[in-house]
């Protein structure tokens, strides 16, 4: 059965009294105003409109959150063969409503043919649903030019690791709608610098992700035009040399963006606040790699014939062992980590380019929506609850082009949950480990 979602034609003009940043400074609180889908301006609220702003000063408005790499959430994966064009609009719009209001979904390495259908979902869910075509700003292809060998490789099948080639590039474009907006690739794998070559200089981002290069290798990478490091500090070996080594390099690489996984699993809160303070603020960028199990509720559940736990921190591994499965916190999530992490007495509005014009230019937009109301900038933003301490930012509110599509008092939209998982019992869980090596 098909999901009612609110997409209404844009106001004709509107406004609303917000607060920029979270706090009790009246001169924070502010009117922005939008006609259609574009802001025409904000300005200082005078005496009696700041008595219509949020009574809560953890409550405050920012730009929608922008996410260049994401798997799947609530059940749903961008590969699922069975999605099509109206379960890809259910999945965009879980993610959608977690404040996440543009991302790149993310399509990794997989046989051909199934990389090639996952395109063509999401290219056709966005010709078919206006609303999809407002949130996805691009493809994110993750593979299958990576490294072979285990560690670097991660979880990507090695079966459809291969080596670079123009010509496949081309017919997953061409599935793509065109829409291929970041690659992610190896660069020692043979014909690699070769291929950043060819896809860079037709304007597409191009990231080095599960790889073990050299410090020559990546400074050529460079030079052939790649812009970015994908989830730096994961898809690397697990032990290596204390120095040099690729981590360093990335880091210290300031010409290279760097995505980082905030969730608090996939990286140390210590190293975290490190790779932070070693990239010029407009190279760091949040992802959420978030996979098909986020958004779920705590618990054990059965997953590739094994016992998987899914925490209230949002950590997603197999029961009672160090190994991850996969990232389940959204976006959101990794920047209320990011401000704890940082530990710099900040709130998330000194962090909001990492989530916002900085993913935006890796992938060359041009423009800003920052600061917040700019006129002639889309009117897409997020009215949140920051909890300092759990750490966590709520959407109170959700504006996409200038249409409020969730408001969790007056409009709380909903999206059922995609393939129901199978839950584990604790004894269950208990035998499985006691099997386990």
């Amino acid at each position: 059965m098909l999901t009612s979602y609110p997409w209404p034609a844009s106001p004709e003009r509107e406004q609303l009294v917000v607060r920029l940043r979270p706090g009790d400074d009246q001169s924070d609180v502010t009117v922005l105003e939008w006609a259609g889908e574009r802001f025409v301006g904000a300005r200082p609220a005078d005496r009696s409109e700041r008595t219509l702003v949020a009574a809560d000063p953890m409550v405050f408005a920012s730009p929608g959150l922008f996410d260049t790499q994401i798997n799947g959430y609530l059940g749903r994966g961008f590969k699922d063969a069975d999605l099509g064009p109206d379960g890809i609009r259910d999945l965009c719009w879980s993610i959608l409503l977690s404040g996440t209001t543009r991302f790149l979904p993310t399509v990794t390495t997989d046989a051909p043919e199934v990389m090639e259908a996952a395109m063509c979902s999401v290219h056709a869910a966005c010709r078919i649903y206006p609303d999809v075509a407002a949130v996805v700003s691009g493809i994110h292809q993750e593979g299958p030019w990576l490294s072979p060998v285990d560690g670097p490789r991660g979880a990507h099948p090695r079966q459809h690791i291969s080596l670079p080639d123009p010509g496949q590039f081309d017919r997953l474009q061409q599935a793509a709608g065109g829409r291929i907006a970041l690659l992610t690739l190896a660069p020692e794998v043979d014909g690699a610098i070769d291929l950043i070559r060819f896809v860079s200089s037709r304007g597409i981002a191009v990231c080095l992700g599960h790889h073990d290069a050299d410090a020559e290798t990546i400074h050529r990478a460079v030079a052939a035009g790649a812009r970015g490091v994908t989830h730096l500090g994961n898809g690397c070996h697990t032990t290596m040399p204390r120095h040099p080594n690729v981590l360093w390099e990335q880091a210290a690489e300031d010409r290279l963006y760097a995505g980082i996984i905030a969730d608090g699993h996939h990286l140390p809160p210590s190293t975290i606040k490190v790779l932070y303070r070693a990239k010029p603020r407009d190279r760091l960028i949040l992802v959420s790699d978030a996979v098909d199990m986020a958004g779920a509720m705590a618990g054990l559940y059965h997953v590739r014939g094994a016992i998987a736990e899914l925490t209230p921190e949002g950590r997603f591994g197999f029961y009672r062992s160090p190994t991850l499965i996969g990232a389940a916190v959204p976006l959101a999530r990794c920047l209320a980590n990011l401000v704890a992490f940082a530990d710099e007495g900040k709130t998330p509005v000194a962090y909001l380019p990492a989530v916002t014009d900085v993913p935006s230019a890796l992938i060359g937009e041009a423009g800003t929506c920052l600061p917040l109301g700019r006129p002639g900038t889309p009117a897409t933003f997020v009215i949140w609850r920051w909890e300092r301490d759990d750490p966590s930012l709520v959407p109170q509110r959700i504006v996409v082009l200038g249409r409020t599509v969730y408001d969790i008092e007056t409009q709380p939209t909903t999206v059922p949950f995609g393939r129901t998982p199978q839950i584990a019992a604790q004894e269950e869980a208990d035998q499985w480990r006691e099997s386990r090596p």
